[in-house]
């Protein structure tokens, strides 16, 4: 899902949007790799895909991704999905989040 998902928003979007929600299944393995608390807060079914997604990164997974460009970014979005999964965690007004949204919709004149 995140390659169709990155590949459509890939028509409007620079990588800087994009990236981080293509690796988003790894983000999720490496974070599995180097957080033990992480995979222990994931749902039922993300530790089901994550068994078909390859399981926790091995040590030169994890190199390797570390190299690529946008992984802190990709760890950041992951994380911020699984908060967002919390039914109890506050939920923030989309004011908080529109300066951001704004600068990184294509306008003609970007």
């Amino acid at each position: 899902h995140e390659h169709i998902s990155a590949g459509y928003l890939a028509r409007a979007f620079a990588p800087e949007v994009t990236e981080p929600i293509r690796l988003h299944v790894a983000a999720k393995r490496y974070l599995c790799a180097v957080d033990p608390a992480y995979r222990g807060r994931l749902s039922r079914d993300s530790i089901e895909s994550l068994t078909l997604q390859g399981g926790p990164m091995n040590e030169a997974e994890r190199a390797a991704f570390e190299q690529t460009p946008y992984w802190q970014d990709a760890v950041a979005l992951r994380r911020i999905d699984e908060q967002a999964k919390d039914p109890n965690a506050p939920a923030l007004a989309f004011t908080a989040f529109h300066d951001v949204v704004m600068r990184a919709v294509p306008t003609p004149e970007r």
